[in-house]
């Protein structure tokens, strides 16, 4: 039957291969799209699962880079019971980098319109380096206290302005050597690039002043008592916002696991008008051959035999839209990665589900195109005109 099936299909294989091609588009739809998505959930769930620390600023800040806190009130809270170690730091917006001017086109990478600079303790370094990223460099070393006109890099910024270790580098009007380089996670990021310096060199380039920070970050000294400790910090300091990377993980989580099905959504919508383009061709298919189907019920196929003859075919080119379509979606991913630097991960159980999909978008298309093949008595079939 099935390879009956398959020589109705070579009858005319433009109008098979047309419909094939709807199928394929909807099926490399879904696999780009979910793989992208799969590999930014993936990426976050590594990322920020080793990012397990508290985040306190301003309450009233809508962002860290505008946060405002008090040293004296970050002396008290890393004193603070159940804090096991806090580290001050000031975020901020970098207009200038490496004699440029940013903004949207301006920017040498073609691509990035925000570079973000953090001002950091180097002493914590050792206490945060498991926690924080930017206290962990992959190349070169970590900032040493004291040293303002020193800086790290992300990698990509460094990439994207061919800077290495050792190389003099712009910022905000004074010059800067790299001394480390660290990993920045470009799906994680509303920005493509990453400073580092001094706490207190980004104090001169900002408007704090001499007693204030930006945010604290805390680790606790009891990891299992987290909640309880966050708790008592909110309860204690009402003028400050405290959040966690756990939270920040939950938060990312339920976006993701939505924009998953956003995408599956508009991907089955593409997929479900390759369905109709199957029914159409079936149809077709099915009035041409009323008079063959005739000739075959008179010499004894059943009306079973002529609904399976017609799945089949159906099945056949949902199959191969199906096969077609991982393939293409697969290289599209690919390019994606390639173009973006944002992982992407096509699964097996992601091919079988689409595979499943493009067979399932046949066999619905194809019933009823089957069950008309099937209705007509072979006298009706074989006068049809």
């Amino acid at each position: 039957m099935i390879g009956l099936s398959a020589a109705n299909l070579k009858r005319n294989l433009s109008r098979t291969f047309l419909t094939t091609i709807g199928i394929t588009i909807g099926i490399a739809a879904i696999i780009s799209l979910v793989s992208i998505s799969d590999g930014v959930r993936v990426t976050a769930n590594n990322i920020l699962g080793k990012m397990q620390y508290i985040m306190l600023l301003d309450k009233n800040a809508l962002d860290d880079t505008m946060s405002h806190i008090p040293i004296s009130l970050a002396d008290r809270i890393g004193r603070f019971n159940g804090v096991g170690a806090f580290t001050e730091s000031i975020s901020f917006t970098v207009s200038s980098f490496n004699g440029q001017s940013i903004g949207v086109s301006n920017f040498r990478s073609g691509s990035a319109t925000i570079v973000a600079g953090i001002g950091i303790q180097p002493e914590k370094a050792e206490e945060f380096k498991d926690t924080i990223f930017w206290y962990s460099v992959s190349r070169g070393r970590m900032l040493m206290h004291g040293e303002d006109n020193s800086i790290l890099l992300s990698d990509q910024l460094a990439k994207d302005n061919n800077l290495f270790v050792g190389s003099v580098v712009e910022v905000n009007g004074r010059n800067y050597r790299v001394v480390g380089i660290f990993n920045l996670e470009k799906s994680l990021s509303s920005f493509t690039g990453m400073l580092v310096m001094t706490l207190d060199r980004a104090r001169e380039l900002t408007n704090y002043s001499t007693d204030e920070i930006g945010f604290i970050n805390i680790i606790p000294a009891d990891r299992t008592k987290t909640e309880e400790l966050i708790q008592r910090l909110e309860d204690s300091y009402p003028q400050l916002r405290v959040t966690t990377s756990q939270q920040a993980t939950e938060m990312l989580g339920g976006f993701l696991g939505s924009l998953t099905a956003a995408l599956w959504i508009v991907s089955g919508i593409a997929a479900v008008v390759g369905g109709i383009g199957v029914m159409n061709t079936m149809l077709m298919s099915v009035m041409e051959r009323i008079q063959e189907f005739g000739v075959l019920k008179a010499i004894g196929w059943k009306n079973n035999h002529i609904i399976s003859m017609v799945m089949w075919e159906a099945i056949l080119i949902g199959l191969m839209g199906g096969l077609s379509g991982v393939v293409l979606g697969y290289v599209g991913s690919l390019t994606v990665e390639w173009v973006s630097s944002i992982p992407t991960f096509v699964t097996p159980a992601l091919i079988i589900e689409v595979l499943f999909f493009a067979i399932s978008i046949g066999v619905v298309s194809a019933i009823y195109p089957a069950l008309i093949a099937a209705s007509m008595s072979p006298v009706e079939a074989v006068t049809y005109e």
